[in-house]
């Protein structure tokens, strides 16, 4: 019996994985990469699992250019006392538009995580990126919900089973810092500017 269960759950995350296109991680790793390059920060956030995912991928960005040069890249759901101090004072669905709303700037990067892709706080933090014109990235579940349509670049998985989509997430955020951390390492020649496709 435990053998079939776990047998059927990594059937369920191969088949979610086989939904991911490499057009859709090209332009993702690009956008942060443009960031790295330019000198603009990221800003990742999810609620639950999708929170620790986020503060993994934070993480990772960050040491895959430790050598190099600097690249502010930070978890919405790190600093506690904030997320708490905003939740008490504006509600839990600003928790990360209040933070952004006074940290964003034009040509910045937010990337949000979420299963259902219909978290309030989750579509508020979209929003706010677009009324600062920072670009935004999501990961989500579900066929992608409400923030599916208020995001530039999005990976959206149709299953809304939480384990497999927060599995399928983790995989991904794996993938997007490996990615990330080659192109600034084995091809610095990106960073001049244009199409990074281009310079293949």
């Amino acid at each position: 019996m435990i053998e079939q269960f776990a047998s059927d759950f990594l059937a369920r995350i191969s088949n979610a994985l086989a939904e991911v296109q490499l057009a859709d991680i090209n332009d993702i790793v690009q956008t942060i990469i443009r960031a790295f390059r330019d000198g603009n920060a990221v800003y990742i956030m999810g609620n639950g699992g999708s929170s620790a995912t986020a503060s993994h991928l934070a993480c990772d960005l960050c040491y895959a250019e430790c050598r190099t040069n600097s690249f502010s890249v930070a978890c919405l759901s790190d600093n506690v006392p904030l997320l708490t101090a905003l939740g008490n004072d504006l509600g839990y669905y600003d928790v990360f538009s209040g933070q952004l709303d006074r940290l964003l700037g034009a040509g910045d990067v937010v990337i949000v995580l979420s299963v259902s892709g219909d978290s309030e706080n989750i579509l508020r933090a979209a929003t706010t990126a677009r009324k600062h014109g920072a670009a935004s990235i999501g990961f989500l579940g579900s066929n992608g919900g409400r923030a599916r349509a208020l995001l530039d670049h999005s990976i959206v998985l149709t299953s809304a089973d939480f384990p497999v989509v927060e599995s399928v997430h983790c995989v991904l955020m794996q993938m997007v810092a490996n990615v990330f951390r080659r192109c600034i390492v084995d091809r610095p020649d990106y960073f001049p500017g244009g199409d990074l496709d281009a310079q293949n």
